[in-house]
């Protein structure tokens, strides 16, 4: 047993920090060392650990390559919920939500294009597919906000979903982070203070900037959607076009067949035919041999 004291939180780190083609090694190499240590369980919970999917990968390379940046995400998406939660509970507002959801977006499209570089330094190919998954789980990890699912960025094993109605209604009911100095510059100087209304006006008003923030998230998810559906008929077409291909090829090889099954059964009967002649062809050898020797022979 070794006398090794691990710090599993700074190893896990270092294991999701690592080059995506290390992974397996280093999940080994930590498994090796913890089992050493006289620590099988851990050894074992670690030994369970799925190595993350290129996607999920290149998403906590940004968490930890690029914090600044990510947190930028994080805290847009806090800004969201928090302007959510005062609509829902019938406060003023605190802030403009369509504003908060353009420094999201803003957020997220800076972050893709890091994760190009991040995709490249790395030996992968940042494809559309690939490029897709991060979006997609940007935007739940902005929905989310300071509020992750466990594991979060940062030790991913898996793409993020984005949450649900009625998930995004808790978080939105979920008392809100601190406003960070950042988002409290974000908000516009000149905002004037929200008029007074009755208590069931702003909590209709909340419902409304909830479901739009629903809908604008499933706007997202439908244009990813439309996009699928428009490369898998491009590859329905192309499949199309090598099926036909591949049944004129048929049809010609199903001519030819039939004409060498023609030309075989017309070789069988001309050498029937050709056997036959050469049977009776010997017959009338042997009866010219057999008269011929009568003849040569009178006496025999």
């Amino acid at each position: 047993m070794s006398d090794e004291k691990i710090d599993l939180e700074a190893e896990l780190n270092q294991l999701f920090r690592a080059s995506l083609k290390d992974f397996i090694q280093q999940r080994k190499d930590l498994v090796s060392r913890l089992k050493k240590s006289g620590d099988k369980e851990k050894a074992a919970l670690v030994g369970a650990i799925a190595k993350p999917p290129l996607s999920a990968w290149a998403v906590n390379q940004l968490y930890w390559q690029h914090t600044s940046d990510f947190q930028k995400l994080l805290a847009a998406g806090d800004e969201i919920r928090r302007i959510q939660h005062h609509a829902l509970a019938g406060q003023a507002p605190g802030g403009d939500l369509p504003s908060a959801q353009k420094q999201r977006q803003k957020a997220i499209d800076g972050l893709l294009r890091l994760a190009e570089i991040v995709l490249l330094q790395d030996g992968h190919a940042a494809s559309q597919g690939v490029l897709k998954r991060i979006s997609t789980t940007l935007e739940a990890a902005a929905a989310y906000g300071s509020e992750q699912p466990d594991p979060g960025p940062g030790r991913l094993r898996q793409d993020l979903d984005l949450p649900g109605f009625e998930r995004l209604a808790e978080l939105a009911a979920l008392p809100p982070p601190p406003r960070t100095a950042r988002s409290a510059r974000a908000e516009p100087r000149d905002a004037e203070p929200a008029k007074p209304s009755s208590d069931r006006v702003r909590a209709a008003r909340g419902k409304v900037e909830l479901a739009e923030a629903d809908f604008n998230l499933r706007q997202a998810e439908a244009k990813r959607a439309q996009s699928g559906l428009e490369l898998a008929e491009d590859r329905v077409g192309k499949a199309k076009k090598e099926l036909e291909q591949l049944r004129d090829q048929m049809a010609r090889l199903e001519g030819r067949y039939r004409q060498a099954e023609a030309d075989v059964k017309k070789a069988r009967s001309t050498t029937k035919k050709a056997r036959l002649a050469e049977q009776k062809a010997r017959r009338s050898l042997e009866e010219a041999r057999a008269m011929l020797e009568d003849l040569e022979n009178p006496d025999r």
